[in-house]
């Protein structure tokens, strides 16, 4: 996690973190999205906890990803590492 923005006043403070998410769900939907959190911040013994989290949506697009969601790549397989990932899944 990177903060790009925090700022503290004593106790509390608030923080900016950008997020790109792209993935496939179970039953096929698809999401492609860009944002930012916003978020708030509270010292406590333990250190510091989040008292807050706003997600602001950029960019969102649910449109299917090309491809086979069944694809598998073990690196550990590949003898030394001398196959490369698009060898692999020819």
């Amino acid at each position: 996690m990177t903060v790009s923005r925090r700022c503290s006043d004593g106790d509390t403070a608030t923080g900016r973190e950008s997020i790109f998410e792209i993935g496939r769900q179970r039953d096929g939907r698809s999401v492609l999205m860009y944002g930012l959190f916003h978020d708030r911040y509270q010292r406590t013994p333990d250190g510091w906890k989040f008292t807050e989290r706003v997600l602001e949506p950029r960019y969102l697009d649910t449109t299917a990803l090309p491809g086979s969601p069944h694809v598998t790549w073990d690196p550990a397989g590949s003898e030394a590492g001398n196959t490369s990932f698009a060898e692999e899944t020819r």
